[in-house]
């Protein structure tokens, strides 16, 4: 049995999280565990930083607020949760503790629905009236990862490994408003979207073409 370190519950060995309290049953003192299969799924609004040097610092936490705010909407949706967010960029997780197709077709969804409230929301500053356009770049991969459980908070996850890279540079390849999605991705979702090779660099990546 595997005890929960939050509420003392006994689980299951196969457990992963606490049938009682939902605290990821994993420490980090102990070990990490290597998962097969989970989505990640990277996003990062582009130019921000110019952006935020010639804007209210006020106005720039605003826009922030409300955008994360819906990102973390959008993913909850489609089963997927927020695992950090650093400064503009954040990292979704999508496939955790269950993981099946749907857990790719909802990653990539989310991703979908994230550039759909981009392009029709307008950040508008009070200052000055000025209408800002958020533009936003996303990768997604999906594979295996080695994840635990941060030392103070029962329900954060520690996950690194090489689908958290790939995801992270194909972000970063990505076109503007747009996702770029991995190999693995690319196998599952090829079937109910249209794609075109990543040439960017020497790394297995594939553009989403919005109308095909």
């Amino acid at each position: 049995m595997k005890k929960c370190r939050n509420c003392q519950t006994d689980n299951d060995d196969s457990a992963i999280l606490c049938k009682n309290c939902g605290a990821i049953l994993y420490n980090p003192d102990e070990t990490f565990t290597r998962i097969n299969h989970l989505c990640v799924l990277f996003g990062d609004v582009v130019g921000f930083t110019s952006l935020s040097e010639t804007l209210d610092p006020e106005f720039i936490t605003n826009i922030l607020d409300v955008f994360f705010s819906r990102v973390r909407g959008i993913v909850s949706e489609r089963d997927g949760f927020i695992n950090r967010i650093i400064g503009d960029e954040f990292m979704a997780i999508f496939g955790f503790p269950l993981y099946n197709k749907d857990s790719v077709v909802n990653a990539f969804g989310s991703g979908i629905e994230i550039l759909k409230f981009l392009k029709e929301y307008n950040f508008n500053p009070v200052s000055n009236n000025t209408v800002k356009k958020i533009h936003i770049r996303m990768g997604l991969e999906c594979g295996s990862v080695t994840i635990g459980m941060e030392r103070d908070n029962p329900y954060s996850l520690i996950i690194y490994g090489d689908t958290v890279f790939f995801a992270s540079k194909l972000e970063k390849l990505s076109d503007i408003d747009g996702i770029t999605v991995g190999r693995n991705a690319f196998d599952v979702l090829k079937n109910y979207y249209n794609f075109k090779p990543l040439e960017k660099e020497d790394i297995s990546g594939y553009t989403y073409i919005e109308n095909g």
